[in-house]
């Protein structure tokens, strides 16, 4: 408890010394954070393992037990699954309609992926700023103390230059980890489209390539 106390104590006492612009950097902040842990479980939750889900998928589709490769990609809930579903649903048409469903199921993925995404990197951008601001107010204040009181309050000229370093600070440190977090984010979300094409590709051609043989094996 002596901790938090602590903690929230200094918090405020560095918003109060970082003046008025501290305001909009502390409430980006909270909102970047917010995004920043939903997105991570998000994320983690759609990325799968391509390998392991098209070993499980195989053995049925090979089989011909569409339902039972159905259920395995609805209890998945991963992009890959849904992209498998989404071609499982256009079994038994030919490989232009099999890309099709699979293209449109990618779109409607991608977007999902990328919610939030932009707004934080709206923050890693306007933080770093505000804290110029804040810097601009504060050395304004502090020769504002120069030219009009004079110098024998130091006290009052500190209090400018303090506020002008504590928002630079804050701009900073809420901005360098919002620009990281976006970034990494943005190749989380290319390794997942990536996968997707992957699961694509690999998937209609085992479909298509088995339905090649069926038709040959007719025949002869």
């Amino acid at each position: 408890m002596n901790f938090i106390a602590n903690l929230f104590a200094s918090i405020s006492n560095f918003m109060i010394k970082g003046g008025a612009v501290m305001i909009p950097i502390f409430a980006l902040s909270v909102i970047g954070l917010a995004i920043i842990i939903e997105r991570i479980i998000v994320i983690r939750r759609k990325k799968g393992d391509l390998k392991a889900f098209m070993s499980k998928l195989k053995p049925h589709i090979e089989q011909g037990n569409i339902s039972e490769a159905y259920g395995i990609c609805a209890a998945e809930k991963t992009c890959i699954a849904r992209i498998a579903s989404a071609i499982l649903d256009n079994y038994g048409d030919n490989r232009e309609k099999l890309e099709i469903a699979a293209d449109e199921a990618i779109i409607t993925e991608i977007p999902k992926l990328e919610r939030h995404i932009g707004f934080l990197g709206i923050i890693a951008t306007v933080e770093p700023l505000l804290g110029l601001l804040g810097t601009v107010t504060g050395m304004i204040k502090a020769f504002f103390v120069i030219s009009n009181i004079s110098l024998s309050n130091p006290a009052q000229l500190a209090n400018g230059i303090a506020e002008a370093l504590y928002t630079t600070a804050a701009g900073l440190i809420v901005g360098i980890p919002a620009i990281a977090a976006y970034n990494y984010f943005m190749i989380r979300i290319e390794s997942i489209n990536w996968d997707m094409e992957q699961i694509s590709t690999k998937l209609i051609n085992y479909i298509c390539s088995k339905s090649e043989k069926q038709n040959s094996g007719e025949k002869k």
